[in-house]
């Protein structure tokens, strides 16, 4: 999996990571995730901009939801 971009706390804007340990080419992704994450697209399609978790009014759902 890549990491290329993250919401900041409290934002509703993406931005590059912040630091360079979190700007890693890639991250290794058990099967049984990326099985979920299969199951979640295909149920769930991704946004126009990529994002794969999203609000019902199709904002990106960030930490301050939950």
């Amino acid at each position: 999996m890549r990491i290329e971009w993250q919401f900041a706390p409290q934002s509703k804007v993406r931005t590059v990571p912040k630091t360079p340990r979190l700007r890693r080419s890639s991250v290794p992704l058990p099967q049984v995730v990326a099985d979920a994450l299969r199951a979640h697209t295909a149920q769930f399609p991704p946004a126009d901009d990529g994002t794969l978790f999203t609000t019902r009014f199709a904002g990106p759902y960030r930490h301050d939801y939950y």
